[in-house]
């Protein structure tokens, strides 16, 4: 009985009150008749004082009041309960005596509805469901706002609301300790969120102004500055949406933008790390650029990520034989690239007892089988090649099979064996082939023939073959060429896995001798070149070395024109000054006769003494900055020994004009200790 009791208790506890303080019995009588029926309770008090009483007891939701009364009157009664905007209940005002001056005074107190007596029981009736549909409604916003405002503050995101004229409507406490800005309400979006660009810096137009400008949601980019309020710049992302009604009007904008600081941290160290071990990787995984008499190569790297897990070792045993490993470890990337630096130095230390490609290639297999994951496999391909008798004998494990292009032949190498670390004791054969003057040798990783067109089509052998076909003129033309149309194919300039292309040229080295036959290894940030003096063609490797740097680091004909002149002078120098020794010469007023100076030129360079010293040039990119380093094997020199050939005085002497020209075009100039090595320094950015 006490449970129903208590139920009963609770459920009238929750019926709407109606305090009534009115000092005519009549009016609150015809009051209590006339909501009878519109489910409230309704209290009733005869003054002031005791209807004070019942609405600290009670909590009504709505007061109707008159002013005249005895004790305490209305006006007295209103300032003791002290309403408030945001109040959970409204005061109607009931009298008929209330002057101009009264009423004014009941609305200032925060009076809802005034109503003069006599009053029509119907119009009493609608005033008391406006105020109290009314103060719900505000109840249930300031509810909602409250949800809002907690919901807001507990957000790790910065969150600025504005009108639509861009003004600041709200925001919660992260943004303002990120913008440094506290009780902004009111203020521009532009003057409290300032962001510029972090590269270049400059402003840049704020994120709500374009979102209500263009009516939809605008993001900010990872290289954003929020200046704050202090000064600091706080790197941040985030977005800025639509405010809405129902109907689809938009009354605002809202902005959520977070701090990145901690973000870009990790990023800059992950970088660094990668940095890191893409230098380290990129030493351990260059392979040795030969330099034999009969034989010139063309070595293209491209990794699919910073760092790859295709390896390649050219290794010049004597003068006459050249070892090559060629492997390719499943996937890519970091554990891909760990695997292949292993099997590279495994590789390495056994060549130094072993030069037998099957002998090599077992106990790889065997080795590597032990280390490497469950899933993982190396495609391999291990030959000796001997000058001297002129045959090549390898093993073909997994790699795609080279081709020998001889005359209009093409020759494909076979498979001797399965793919390396699948098979401990797997038998691996090897196979031997006669090579021929003017052959050219062509070896890849799946890289290339397993590149892929938008609608899947595989370009394999037969893309590579009609690269082949197109451009058979020398190798260096003939590696581009396949980069070149595997791109095409793919319609995209990065490959989905790593790319290694190794091409040779065969030659007798005093006829056939192939177009260019120059030593070359490239890379997507360093190019390397190692020519022998007998084969330098300075005016055709200039042109060529031009055209590479000017579409591969789409650099400018500005800076082209700044480029040429020095590397030009600088190969010159190398040439003449370092490998050939003609630097006495040309002191000798006696040699200046330009046909005696190149008959000494044309037979020192085609000599052994001078002809076999090497030219090696290398271009190392790193980002804006281009660093092209020509190193001879001459004696060197103290470039400040060489004299100012712009002074009045030394105008007419031979030498020093090179120098002066490199000087003038790079942006820096530097040489070794020993001055056979020079390095031009170009800030290609600024160009462009």
């Amino acid at each position: 009985m006490s449970d129903n009791k208590s139920q009963i208790i609770n459920q009238k506890s929750k019926i709407p009150r109606i305090l009534v303080v009115d000092d005519e019995p009549v009016v609150i009588e015809t009051i209590r008749k006339a909501l009878k029926y519109e489910g409230y309770e309704i209290l009733s008090a005869c003054n002031g004082e005791a209807g004070l009483r019942l609405y600290f007891e009670h909590q009504p939701i709505l007061v109707v009041l008159d002013l005249r009364m005895p004790v305490m009157n209305g006006l007295q009664f209103l300032d003791r309960i002290k309403l408030k905007p945001l109040d959970p209940l409204s005061v109607i005002v009931l009298t008929g005596h209330g002057s101009d001056d009264e009423i004014e005074q009941c609305f200032r107190k925060g009076v809802g509805a005034f109503i003069r007596k006599p009053f029509n029981i119907y119009e009493f009736i609608g005033q008391v469901r406006n105020c109290i549909a009314l103060k719900e409604a505000e109840n249930a916003l300031k509810k909602s706002e409250g949800q809002l405002a907690a919901t807001l503050k507990s957000i790790g995101n910065g969150v600025i609301t504005t009108d639509l004229q861009g003004k600041i409507v709200m925001m919660n406490d992260v943004a303002e300790k990120l913008t440094g800005w506290n009780h902004a309400q009111g203020r521009s979006i532009q003057e409290v969120f300032r962001i510029i660009n972090k590269e270049p810096c400059e402003n840049i137009e704020n994120p709500v102004n374009r979102a209500l400008e263009e009516g939809a949601i605008t993001r900010l980019a990872d290289n954003r500055l929020l200046i704050s309020k202090d000064g600091r710049e706080i790197p941040v992302s985030g977005s800025c949406s639509l405010v809405k009604l129902s109907d689809g009007e938009i009354i605002g904008a809202v902005l959520v933008f977070q701090d990145i600081s901690e973000k870009k941290r990790r990023e800059e160290i992950f970088q660094l790390e990668i940095s890191r071990a893409k230098y380290l990787c990129d030493l351990a995984m260059e392979p040795q650029l030969p330099a034999m008499e009969r034989v010139c190569a063309n070595i293209r790297y491209i990794p699919a990520w910073h760092i790859s897990g295709d390896v390649l070792e050219v290794l010049e045993l004597d003068e006459k034989r050249l070892l090559i490993f060629l492997a390719d470890v499943t996937g890519h990337g970091i554990p891909a690239a760990i695997t292949a630096s292993t099997l590279k130095m495994l590789f390495q230390e056994i060549s130094e007892t072993e030069t037998e490609p099957a002998v090599i290639c077992t106990h790889l297999n065997r080795t590597m089988g032990r280390i490497i994951l469950p899933d993982d496999i190396i495609a391999a391909f291990c030959s000796l090649i001997d000058l001297e008798s002129m045959n090549i004998t390898y093993c073909l494990c997994g790699v795609p099979s080279p081709v020998i292009l001889r005359n209009h032949e093409k020759i494909r190498l076979r498979p001797t064996g399965m793919p390396l670390g699948v098979f401990e004791n797997q038998l691996i054969a090897s196979k031997t082939m006669d090579l021929e003057n003017g052959d050219m040798f062509m070896a890849f990783t799946d890289g290339i023939s397993e590149v892929r067109s938008e609608n899947g089509k595989v370009f394999r052998f037969k893309g590579v073959e009609e690269a082949l076909e197109k451009n058979a003129s020398d190798i260096h033309v003939l590696t581009d060429a396949i980069v070149t149309e595997a791109r095409l194919f793919q319609k995209k300039q990065n490959f989905r896995d790593d790319v290694i292309i190794l091409a040779l040229c065969f030659f007798d080295g005093k006829k056939n001798i192939p177009q260019r036959p120059w030593n070359r290894f490239n890379a997507p940030e360093k190019d390397i070149f190692r020519i022998r003096t007998r084969y330098m063609d300075i005016d055709d490797l200039s042109k060529y070395y031009m055209k590479y740097i000017t579409e591969k680091f789409q650099v400018s004909h500005e800076c082209v024109a700044k480029l040429r002149p020095a590397f030009f002078e600088m190969l010159v120098n190398a040439v003449e000054h370092g490998n050939l020794e003609m630097t006495d010469l040309k002191k000798n007023l006696d040699f200046l006769d330009v046909e005696r100076y190149e008959e000494i030129f044309r037979n020192r360079k085609i000599s052994n003494k001078y002809g076999e010293k090497l030219i090696q040039i290398e271009c190392i990119c790193e980002g804006n900055q281009l660093t092209i380093s020509i190193e001879d094997d001459g004696s060197g020199f103290h470039p400040d020994t060489i004299p100012d050939p712009t002074r009045e005085d030394r105008l007419s002497e031979p030498f020093g004009r090179g120098i002066a020209i490199a000087r003038k075009n790079a942006d820096q100039i530097s040489y070794n200790n020993r001055g056979n090595k020079v390095s031009l320094v170009f800030n290609i950015g600024f160009y462009n």
